[in-house]
Parts: C-alpha cells; sequence; structure tokens
C-alpha cells in the first residue's frame, strides 16, 4: 500500500497532539506540542 494523504489540523496550524477539553468550568482548554520549542501551549475558550 503506498496510498498516503496529508493531514491538516482543522483546529490550528503547526501543533501536534491536539486535544481539546471541555471542563465543568464552562470553558474548552486546547492543549498541543509546539514543533521545535520542546513546549506544550494551553489555551482556553468560552466558545469553540
Amino acid at each position: 500500500m503506498n496510498n498516503v494523504e496529508d493531514y491538516h489540523n482543522p483546529i490550528v496550524l503547526e501543533r501536534a497532539d491536539p486535544w481539546v477539553y471541555k471542563h465543568t468550568d464552562g470553558y474548552y482548554y486546547f492543549t498541543g506540542s509546539v514543533p521545535g520549542y520542546q513546549t506544550i501551549e494551553l489555551r482556553r475558550a468560552k466558545t469553540l
């Protein structure tokens, strides 16, 4: 099998391992690793 397709992250560009979680406080929390910086980004929002 040589069928390979590109995956485009619909949440945010250039973030690996994205994860969205809706907490009981009503906020959505987004985490994702930042390529090349060896860090994890955390964002919080009331809506998606």
